[in-house]
């Protein structure tokens, strides 16, 4: 959970940087979309897996509104995809758009759906399906593009998730750019790579309600196996609409560029490298337990030449104790700060961070003791 464009592959990538956008384009293939981008300031990517049922966002709210610099991409899971209707309910409806409500003016809040793509295996038909059900979403709580989970990056699937990536950037999303700040391109080679052992990450079970229920207790899917926690909504009260007095369409303007994010899960390091010349903006190169990653390694692969761009690598950890926050290779840390600067200037990544002391099952279906913390650590990190 789940970096901009380098180099070549199937034709090659330039990436131009101007004084007012990022223009990525492709010699021997269709051009790819205008991106307007803040690739500076590093994103906080929340898998959203909790049910909007009452107050149970209200961390969120909170979070967002306390930390107006904080820049937030946030991964929405109404049922192990959009589910089945044509919109993710009232409770979603309602409740994005307080999301969008409560962002500052200039605050930078990125809306993700959630796909689950079978490491390849999925019929690339239902994938793009999925992807139409979250874009024909009423432009108030239409998300601003796609996290594809379970990605498999073995060359045998990079032309197919090169597909996914290209085809939600072909779609008009209507994506918010009043938040963009600055302008950044990095241009990198790219070879083989080594994949990183790591070990399996939690799922999660929001409860869909009205016309998204869930058929055979379908649980929102990660990048590993699958967990059975059985933390479901019950009430059927609707969730509190927004009451923010601020008007979203003062602040979050939508227009008609096509800078659709697209993100990318594997969980690991890329086995192919050429996954970051794909147009994936981020890919989550770890997901697991802290207690699994090998922060020595990460930083020889991140200092390599096949490593995409600061913005593209994103991590995902859980399972942090802030009693004893230590890494498989015995690198410590002596708070959650700590942490979140090893991560972003450590391993040189802005592409997203996320930390939770939580663990299976619960990691993405609560949110963590650490959440506010951790939220206010990456500000101060950041700034």
């Amino acid at each position: 959970m789940v970096d901009l464009k380098a180099s070549a592959f199937a034709g090659r990538w330039l990436a131009i940087a101007t004084p007012i956008a990022l223009v990525q384009i492709v010699i021997g293939a269709a051009v790819h979309a205008t991106k307007l981008v803040d690739t500076t300031t590093p994103r906080i990517i929340l898998p959203l897996y909790i049910y909007p049922e009452g107050d149970a966002w209200n961390p969120l709210f909170t979070a967002i509104k306390n930390n107006p610099t904080a820049a937030f991409t946030i991964v929405i899971n109404p049922d192990s995809g959009p589910g089945q209707g044509t919109d993710p309910g009232a409770d979603y409806s309602d409740n994005i758009k307080k999301l969008r409500a409560t962002a500052d003016t200039n605050q930078i809040l990125e809306l993700v759906g959630y796909v689950a793509t079978g490491y390849g295996d999925k019929d690339p038909g239902l994938v793009k399906s999925q992807v139409l059900q979250y874009h024909n979403w009423t432009s108030a709580i239409r998300p601003d593009g796609i996290f594809f989970d379970e990605t498999s990056t073995s060359s045998k699937w990079l032309s197919t998730y090169s597909g996914y990536t290209d085809f939600v950037k072909s779609l008009d999303w209507g994506v918010d750019t009043s938040s963009v700040k600055s302008i950044t391109a990095i241009v990198k080679p790219v070879a083989t790579s080594t994949r990183s052992t790591s070990t399996p990450k939690a799922v999660s079970t929001s409860k869909p309600k009205s016309t998204n229920k869930p058929t055979s207790s379908q649980k929102p899917k990660s990048t590993k196996k699958a967990s059975t926690s059985t933390k479901k909504p019950k009430s059927t009260k609707t969730a509190k609409k927004p009451t923010s007095k601020r008007k979203t369409t003062n602040k979050h303007k939508r227009s008609n560029q096509n800078t659709a994010i697209t993100i990318l899960n594997p969980g690991t390091w890329p086995e192919d490298p050429r996954f970051y010349s794909t147009s994936a903006d981020h890919i989550v190169v770890y997901e697991s337990p802290l207690s699994n990653f090998d922060y020595a390694e990460y930083q020889s692969l991140t200092a390599g030449s096949n490593a995409g761009s600061d913005f593209q690598r994103a991590y995902i950890f859980n399972e942090v104790d802030p009693r004893n926050i230590a890494t498989k290779d015995g690198k410590k840390f002596a708070s959650i700060q700590q942490l979140v600067d090893g991560t972003i200037h450590g391993l040189n990544s802005t592409g997203g961070i996320f930390v939770s002391d939580l663990g299976e099952p619960q990691v993405y279906t609560e949110f963590s003791n650490v959440w506010q913390e951790f939220v206010t650590d990456v500000v101060a990190v950041s700034t």
